[in-house]
Parts: C-alpha cells; sequence; structure tokens
C-alpha cells in the first residue's frame, strides 16, 4: 500500500490547510483590490509553496493510476472542430520550466480596479490563482488521471520528484505540511523505479473523402 492510498485524504486536508494559511496571511480572504508591495510578495511565496506541494500530489496520484491504464483499441471518429485560440489560463506547472510564469497571463490592466498604483500591487491575479489551486485540491482525481495517461506515453522511465532541493514548502508553513511534502518526494521516486510500460500514442482519426 502506497503513501498516495494511504494519505490521499490526509493530503487534501494538509493542501487546504497550506491554501488557508497562505490566504489568510496579509487577510486576502477579505478581497482586497490594491495590497502592498510586502503582502504581494509573502502571496507570491506562498502560492510557490503551494503549487509545489499540488505538484507532488498530483504526480504521486498519477503513478499510482498509472498501472491501470489501458490503450484504446477504438479508432476515433468524426471531424474534430480545430480550437478557438485563447490566452494563457491559470493552471499549475507540472514540470519545471514548461508552465506559464504567473505574470503573464492576461488579466486586464484597465479600469480603476487593477489600475497600477504607487502605494500598492493589484490583488487580483494572484487571488485568481489561488482559486484555480482551490479548485485542484477540491478533485485532484481528475487532473491526475489526464497527468497519468501524459507521463505513460510521453514520460517512460525514472521520475524525479519536482522541485528538490528548493525548499518551496519549509516547516514555517506547518511541520506537517513539510513533512508530507518531502515524504511525498520520496514516494514519488520509488513509485518510478517499477513503471509498466509505457503506452502507445493515442489513436488518431484516418482522413475521409467527404466530397466529390
Amino acid at each position: 500500500m502506497t503513501v498516495a492510498s494511504t494519505t490521499a485524504p490526509a493530503a487534501r486536508q494538509f493542501g487546504i490547510a497550506l491554501w488557508s494559511n497562505v490566504l489568510t496571511r496579509d487577510d486576502a480572504h477579505l478581497a482586497p483590490k490594491i495590497i502592498t508591495k510586502a503582502a504581494a510578495k509573502r502571496l507570491r511565496r506562498g502560492i510557490r509553496a503551494l503549487e509545489a506541494f499540488v505538484r507532488r500530489v498530483l504526480i504521486l496520484l498519477a503513478l499510482e493510476l498509472e498501472p491501470g491504464l489501458k490503450p484504446s483499441d477504438k479508432e476515433p471518429c468524426g471531424y474534430r472542430y480545430p480550437k478557438r485560440p485563447r490566452g494563457p489560463l491559470p493552471s499549475v506547472p507540472i514540470f519545471t520550466g514548461e508552465g506559464i510564469p504567473l505574470e503573464s497571463f492576461n488579466f486586464p490592466k484597465s479600469g480603476r480596479a487593477y489600475a497600477w498604483r504607487p502605494d500598492g500591487v493589484p490583488a487580483f491575479p494572484l487571488l485568481r490563482k489561488l482559486i484555480v489551486l482551490k479548485d485542484i485540491l477540491d478533485d485532484p482525481a481528475s487532473r491526475a488521471k489526464r497527468l497519468a495517461f501524459h507521463l505513460a506515453r510521453k514520460r517512460p522511465g525514472l521520475l524525479v520528484a519536482p522541485d528538490v532541493g528548493k525548499g518551496l514548502v519549509p516547516s514555517r508553513y506547518g511541520t506537517e505540511v513539510s513533512a508530507l511534502y518531502h515524504a511525498f518526494g520520496f514516494e514519488i521516486l520509488e513509485l518510478s523505479r517499477a513503471r509498466p510500460p509505457p503506452l502507445p500514442p493515442a489513436l488518431r482519426a484516418r482522413p475521409r473523402i467527404r466530397v466529390l
């Protein structure tokens, strides 16, 4: 029995506790429009810690789901309409260096609520990031399943836990949260030692003659 199966409820519980700690540190739960530069710095540091915790939880759950994945033998049919181009959406980068930085999101920059002020920093981008992280903590199973297929198809072999040696979740956020974060790192390495063979690429619909 792995840490993922035995402590998944505890991971969510401590993740919510970490989220609440970050949110209430500078009264961000009151949804202010402008916060001080010092408060914004502390809030960004807390978001990085929360991202690191969520990242390891998702990878650990995905590695536990990977042995039960099976490739689909049904050929997809029908025409896929191209997706409409959209700006970058707030998300959690799973692998270091592959995510979109927080400052690059297309947040509104005009209007009284979001205009730059010399006495503070707009709080809307940071609060929106916290909302996204809270949604992932509430339901990590769906995100972990998509990640499991991605790992099984495109990232075979040994996996090392992300953010090793960076100390993104120190004990000041809680000794239990910090200890669980480090335990997830060891468990990710152990589970990746016995990964199943990689899955084949997903099947795609063959071209069809639709107009004569």
